[in-house]
């Protein structure tokens, strides 16, 4: 990551006030002064440095697209096909039940209409496929997502990826890769007391399905959180 790039968007960022200061954000996040301080003069190195810049745009409401002014794949996609700017991609379906191997599709599907209440969120589009998460969520249907692309690798215990990335996210439904496996669960995190640790599990909501514990050394990468579902009211109704 280039050091000086970082340093003058950040810079920028808060001549502009996107936040007020280097303290009022380390009080914000609760995170010492100089943890911050390094991060925002761009000397970001190490894995936990990584975790923490990503801790910092959260905080801010920002991707690492937005920060470094990326066009998404989305974005790229739309330029492209001069697709409705309205219209949302739908990227094909997510497994709700147990976790199937991705095949690495990145382009959507189709395009489809929003749905109301999501002002103007950037926001993707799943189809569900299976029955771990009835009756809350059957399959063929809809879920809109807000994207959020945080990435774990193999966690060290002394120095585990700052726990805020996944507070906000703690009881919220989730799209998610683990260890390449897509699936589809209600995130669950469980701190480890008088340490900075914590356990990740994603739990079914139907109860005839196992939960999954996120082992320390899996690979996990968060796709993306669910905001609305809609359903297909023509489909057969189902037993459980």
């Amino acid at each position: 990551m280039e050091t000086n790039s970082v340093r003058d968007r950040f810079a920028a960022m808060q001549k502009q006030r996107t936040f007020k200061s280097v303290r009022w954000l380390a009080k914000a996040m609760n995170i010492n002064i100089y943890s911050i301080r390094k991060i925002l003069n761009g000397e970001i190195r190490s894995q936990r440095d990584k975790f923490l810049f990503q801790a910092v745009l959260e905080k801010l409401g920002l991707t690492e697209d937005q920060f470094f002014g990326r066009a998404t794949t989305v974005q790229k996609q739309s330029a492209e096909t001069k697709v409705d700017s309205h219209k949302i991609p739908l990227y094909g379906d997510v497994p709700a039940g147990n976790p199937t191997t991705r095949d690495g599709t990145h382009q959507p599907d189709e395009w489809i209409d929003p749905v109301p209440g999501l002002g103007r969120k950037r926001v993707f589009a799943l189809r569900v496929q299976g029955l771990s998460m009835a009756p809350r969520l059957l399959p063929r249907d809809i879920l809109y997502l807000e994207p959020l692309d945080l990435h774990l690798g193999p966690k060290d215990p002394n120095r585990p990826a700052p726990k805020l990335l996944f507070e906000r996210l703690h009881g919220r439904i989730v799209a998610v890769l683990l260890d390449n496996d897509s699936t589809l669960k209600v995130l669950r995190v469980t701190p480890k007391p008088g340490t900075n640790d914590y356990d990740l599990h994603l739990v079914p909501i139907n109860p005839t399905y196992p939960e999954i514990y996120i082992e320390p050394h899996s690979e996990v990468r968060f796709q993306g959180v669910v905001l609305k579902s809609l359903r297909d009211e023509t489909s057969p109704a189902m037993s459980f």
